[in-house]
């Protein structure tokens, strides 16, 4: 029976390896469904009557191992009587949504949503949402949406990605960002899609002329596993943040600014996202000593607004695991 010993002990180690890799691979599943399907205490999505329809988003991976969605694929259903409505698709290819492997699609009744009443939309019968429609929303040409530097900038222990699930902390110059709407899009902040662009390290495009920046898309992620949710912000509702190494204060003045830009909408409703003003952001006004920041390697870290200390088999010196 020795054989079986040494298998068991084979299989023990075939385990432990496992687990360990495991411990610093992404876990999460993809974002494939509907994108708002409940509001941020989880009570049923809510919608202004000139609402068009909900948003379902279709990863690339999705849409190679299926045909493209249709109509058909959807039903929807009003009131406690379930009456059945025609339904209508459109796929939504906008100026300022990033190219990153997903596709948008809005789906509501053909002869659109009336206040006061709750739909239930399903796709293929497995995956549903039920959605309450209030008043219209009140737009006007005046409406702004801007981006706000929230607060001076300042030297951070920020966490970065270091391979898989793993993070590690370095001394940041971080400057806050936040999104400013309109009040009447207020009672829809759970829906709002906000995208951020930033000027990448080619700073322009035709030097001389200053519209001919180039932007990248940007989202702060503290590991390559990070799961922002499709349009939201890393701190939700609109928040964001930028950074630079504290080395650029010394060795590269080019990097103590950036510009940024951001889209924003409520596609649910818009058929365009509004594209807020530029915004430059100068890092040098975090002031001198901003990077005397000394990181604790079992300090907590921050998730979606959770504290949480998560230490696992790729914690090694300042790194770990989310």
């Amino acid at each position: 029976m020795q054989w079986l010993r040494l298998l068991g002990i084979l299989l023990t180690l075939c385990a432990c390896m496992a687990s360990d890799t495991y411990a610093c691979s992404c876990r999460f599943d993809e974002q494939e469904g509907f994108i708002h399907a409940k509001r941020n205490d989880g009570s049923s999505a809510h919608l202004p009557a000139n609402a068009r329809g909900v948003l379902f988003l279709v990863t690339q991976y999705q849409m190679k191992s299926r045909p493209p969605l249709q109509k058909e694929f959807f039903s929807i259903t009003e009131g406690a009587k379930k009456n059945v409505l025609k339904v209508a698709i459109q796929r939504m290819d906008l100026p300022g949504l990033p190219d990153d492997l997903q596709t948008v699609y809005r789906v509501g009744p053909e002869d659109g949503f009336q206040p006061g009443k709750t739909y239930t939309i399903r796709e293929r019968g497995w995956r549903q949402m039920t959605v309450v429609i209030d008043g219209p929303l009140a737009t006007s040409p005046t409406d702004r949406f801007e981006i706000i530097l929230d607060g001076a900038p300042s030297g951070r222990a920020l966490h970065r990605p270091a391979g898989g699930s793993c993070t590690q902390l370095y001394p940041q110059i971080v400057q806050d960002l936040r999104y400013s709407i309109p009040q009447a899009y207020a009672p829809y902040n759970y829906a709002m899609l906000y995208f951020t662009y930033q000027q990448s390290g080619d700073s322009e495009a035709n030097p001389s002329d200053p519209k001919s920046k180039l932007f990248t898309p940007h989202a702060y992620t503290p590991s390559l596993c990070s799961l922002v949710p499709y349009g939201g912000s890393n701190r939700g509702l609109g928040r964001e943040l930028v950074f630079t190494g504290c080395q650029a204060k010394d060795s590269d003045l080019a990097a103590m600014t950036t510009q940024v830009k951001g889209f924003v909408g409520l596609l649910e409703m818009d058929d365009q996202l509004h594209e807020t003003p530029i915004v430059t952001v100068d890092f040098a006004k975090a002031g001198s000593g901003s990077c005397d920041v000394q990181p604790l390697p079992r300090d907590p870290i921050e998730i979606k607004g959770a504290e949480t200390s998560v230490l696992d088999s790729c914690d090694i010196g300042y790194q770990r695991c989310l």
